[in-house]
């Protein structure tokens, strides 16, 4: 696989052709498709001939919905027909709008000679199971087997992306800025990602919970009062998101406590005050 590409598309937010109307697939959808071609995506020319039925099982989308996307992606020009097969499987090109590689020593004739050698694998595979099938199977399996990368990662990398866009609605909601979002996150992205990989590893499924975006943005600016991160904030992420059983209190958290417990014990005296016989 093409772990640079996989790179870029996972930190930089790739326009993606408009899926509105009731029959398009949703920009979801769609996004988690294209991350996982990109995923099987071959150096250096993103050559990919993952199958529909291949893409339903890795990203548990229904296969009608995929080959929507996969349709979406085609008209958009962001998968283009290669002209070539491996086995029986198509080989599409990918076009991911702002990407260059880094590595252009890889010529066009290497990925035709490693296409060859895919399709010389992928009908011995074919060969062998005595079918159709059996050869389109075996082009996906050696596909897998190039760039295997698990619908884990995809999720993971998923969940970076969102979490590192509700930071930055959160920021700009505080502190508004001119600079287009897309300049942003490519300013920002070195900095705030690791933040955001550690609150997810603390806090897993927090994706989408503001309080998460808070939590990160005090990490960051510790002195900035716009980003304050109360104890009860950090309360209510240890109760919905933290692998603990109990959460850890802070010495912040032992004063808000304390002062809670004196609220109630003033309450009780009251109580018993307006009991007692005039």
């Amino acid at each position: 696989m093409s772990r640079e590409a996989l790179f870029y598309v996972h930190t930089f937010c790739v326009q993606l052709p408009k899926t509105k109307g009731k029959t398009m697939p949703g920009d979801d959808r769609l996004r988690l498709v294209f991350h996982n071609l990109v995923s099987h995506a071959a150096d250096p020319d993103l050559l990919v001939w993952v199958g529909a039925d291949r893409q339903t099982q890795e990203t548990g989308i229904e296969g009608r919905a995929v080959r929507r996307c996969r349709k979406v992606l085609q008209d958009g020009g962001l998968m283009t027909d290669n002209g070539t097969f491996v086995g029986a499987a198509k080989v599409w090109k990918l076009n991911i709008p702002g990407y260059t590689p880094t590595d252009t020593g890889a010529s066009t004739p290497g990925a035709k000679t490693g296409a060859k050698t895919g399709a010389t694998q992928g009908a011995k595979t074919g060969a062998k199971t005595g079918a159709t099938q059996g050869a389109k199977t075996g082009a996906d399996t050696r596909q897998t087997e190039l760039n295997g990368i698990e619908l884990q990662h995809i999720k993971t990398a998923s969940e970076e992306e969102s979490l590192f866009d509700k930071v930055l609605e959160v920021e700009l909601q505080a502190i508004p800025t001119p600079v287009p979002i897309e300049a942003l996150k490519k300013k920002k992205a070195a900095e705030y990602l690791p933040v955001v990989r550690d609150c997810l590893e603390q806090y897993p499924g927090c994706s989408q919970s503001r309080s998460a975006a808070v939590f990160i943005l005090s990490q960051i600016y510790p002195l900035n009062s716009n980003f304050r991160c109360l104890p009860a904030t950090v309360a209510q992420l240890e109760l919905q998101f933290s692998k603990h059983a109990t959460p850890v209190r802070t010495s912040s958290d032992h004063s808000f406590l304390n002062i809670v417990n004196a609220v109630i014990q003033t309450t009780e005296k009251r109580n018993n005050y307006d009991e007692e016989p005039i």
